[in-house]
């Protein structure tokens, strides 16, 4: 026998309730394929890039134009050190640098070059990227071995991107340093 006063509890299925649950389900799967992609710590490169070598300090200074993707930014951590050569200095700064079209004429030491460019220590990594906002990540490296840099570095670096909801990403930029060959452009024999 049945408890009348249980049966007025179970709720009874109608169309409305089963609608609602389909919807319900439907607006699950399409956010969980669609969060993902919005959230994922991603970086895209500009067409912009270049270069400056101070033979003297075997160090050479990268930018490469980069913009975030996705939802809520990124936050650059970090840039990984690469054969032949490791990261001095490592900075992102906000809005894409005019060194990037046309870098002044090395008159001075690597780090005073790196300040007239009108880097701060706000912008050194890890620094956060606002959405759909360019920066210009700038790379101080040291070169160790030029023979390694030049034959067996990256053409890209890679970058440590944290998203918006801490999930971490690596992604390459190409920021490698001594992708011209073993001599300083000056002509200078980059050695060993």
């Amino acid at each position: 026998m049945a408890d009348p006063t249980l049966e007025a509890l179970v709720p009874r299925p109608s169309r409305r309730g089963g609608a609602a649950l389909v919807v319900l389900a439907l607006a699950v799967l399409v956010a969980a394929w669609v969060v993902p992609a919005l959230v994922r710590p991603t970086i895209g490169t500009g067409s912009s890039a270049a270069g400056r070598e101070f033979p003297a300090e075997r160090r050479e200074l990268v930018l490469a134009e980069i913009t975030p993707g996705g939802w809520g930014g990124v936050t650059v951590n970090g840039v990984d050190d690469v054969p032949g050569a490791h990261v001095v200095g490592a900075w992102a700064v906000e809005g894409v640098s005019d060194a990037l079209r046309t870098m002044p004429a090395v008159d001075v030491a690597s780090d005073e070059y790196v300040t007239r460019l009108g880097v701060t220590d706000a912008d050194r990594l890890p620094r956060r990227v606002a959405p759909g906002r360019s920066a210009t990540l700038v790379v101080l490296w040291q070169i160790d071995s030029c023979r390694t840099a030049a034959d067996g570095g990256a053409v890209s670096t890679p970058v440590h991107l944290r998203g918006p909801l801490g999930n971490a990403r690596v992604e390459t930029v190409p920021a490698s340093p001594m992708l011209g060959g073993t001599e300083w452009s000056d002509g200078t024999p980059c050695v060993p």
